[in-house]
């Protein structure tokens, strides 16, 4: 397509990239211009100033788990020290990408755990897709096997269940896997109580429910375009129609196993879907491309949801931007892939 260069990054550009000192990646993004016009669109030249710093014990055996996060010291320290102490620090690489925080205290965290660490800068703002795929771009360079996207809030529940879902998306060669998400409980959790009331109007009793259980696709009349939603949110944990494996068509973007050179082959997450829709997207290509997507959810982690959605998930012209640029690209095509 001749917007191919919107709407992937090219790894392949940056394979000779020297890690050792700073680097900067320039990609081109598109916000829309119109909203009652998705054909315009506006086209910025994003330059992004990074530096990657790797851990000591990298090991090119391993899968890459990428955690972004900006100035929250407090919730990346809870994640952190919950991976060291549930033993995933030492099933994976851990890579902190550290979007423009205010300080060095990212920094720091990061090397006292003694995890890979990438700053990444830039002048237009919150980029989830290429925080990812600039931290996939490194972990190409440096040697992995999967890439794993890992929300900040987002912990291991004690059970050892990374090891198994990693077994599970092998065996069933699978290119995107994710599985069963709970709500944590309230003694560990860092949500601000009203604001998460605000973003689900009505629900009083969500800890220990279920915040992720599969999807199911509706019609999104404000864009005209089916859109997943979360299937089971805020039912029982133990959900007989949540506790389960399935074949899925879509995982949520707050832990992907993914498939390292299928994602590069696709170009990464879609740089032009900055805030929101691009989990939804790689899950389009992967159907189109007639590929496995899996839901494992005999296993589950906690999500800690509201406290990344309540920073950077406002809506906003760029978050407005994704919503219609996402139907621009799939509509017509969506009903077909998905049943």
């Amino acid at each position: 397509m001749e917007t191919d260069f919107l709407f992937k990054f090219d790894f392949e550009k940056y394979n000779d990239l020297d890690l050792s000192k700073p680097f900067f990646i320039l990609q081109k993004e598109a916000v829309v211009a119109d909203e009652t016009n998705t054909s315009i669109v506006d086209i910025y030249d994003v330059e992004y100033a990074c530096l990657f710093l790797k851990q000591e014990d990298w090991d090119v055996y391993k899968p890459t788990i990428i955690i972004p996060i900006k100035d929250d010291v407090n919730l990346l320290s809870a994640t952190l020290s919950n991976l060291t102490k549930n033993k995933v620090k030492d099933l994976c690489n851990i890579i902190v990408v550290d979007d423009r925080s205010g300080s060095y205290k990212i920094k720091i965290l990061t090397e006292g755990f003694n995890l890979s660490y990438l700053r990444v800068d830039n002048p237009k703002g919150f980029n989830f897709s290429m925080l990812n795929n600039i931290a996939a771009l490194a972990s190409k360079i440096t040697g992995t096997q999967e890439l794993i996207l890992w929300n900040s809030d987002l912990w291991d529940s004690g059970n050892g269940y990374l090891q198994t879902l990693l077994n599970k998306h092998r065996e069933n060669n699978s290119v995107i896997s994710g599985t069963r998400l709970i709500y944590p409980p309230k003694s560990i959790s860092f949500q601000n109580e009203e604001e998460f009331k605000k973003s689900f109007e009505g629900i009083e009793d969500w800890y220990e429910k279920i915040q992720f259980g599969g999807s199911i696709w509706i019609k999104d009349s404000n864009i005209n375009a089916l859109i997943p939603i979360h299937h089971r949110r805020f039912r029982d944990k133990d959900d007989l129609f949540a506790n389960c494996d399935k074949v899925e068509t879509f995982i949520t973007g707050a832990f992907q196993i993914l498939e390292k050179e299928w994602f590069f082959s696709v170009g990464g997450l879609n740089p032009s879907l900055a805030k929101n829709t691009q989990d939804v997207d790689i899950c389009l290509k992967a159907l189109e491309n007639n590929k496995n997507i899996f839901y494992f959810g005999k296993e589950f982690f906690y999500h800690d949801e509201s406290i990344v959605m309540t920073k950077e998930g406002k809506m906003d012209k760029q978050m407005y931007s994704d919503h219609l640029l996402f139907a621009r690209i799939w509509n017509g095509k969506t009903e077909s892939l998905i049943f």
